[in-house]
């Protein structure tokens, strides 16, 4: 099994390893990346929102850049 695996690294086939974490075991909750746009106008609207959901630890803000072509 063990010259099996290190054929199928050293092939590519296996690129890397991960672990998978019991989220109750190590007492975390939910984690959620999300990307939102909107029109600039909306932006203090959103924000504000935002502050009010207890659920969200962190919030940041960026321009769109401007389409190039």
């Amino acid at each position: 099994m063990r010259d099996r695996l290190q054929r199928l690294e050293r092939d590519g086939v296996i690129s890397g390893y991960h672990a998978a974490l019991d989220p109750q075991r190590v007492h975390a909750g939910t984690a959620a990346f999300v990307a939102l746009r909107f029109e600039e106008a909306a932006k203090e609207s959103v924000n504000e929102a935002l502050e009010r959901e207890g659920c969200v630890l962190e919030a940041r803000g960026r321009r769109a850049r401007a389409a190039t072509g």
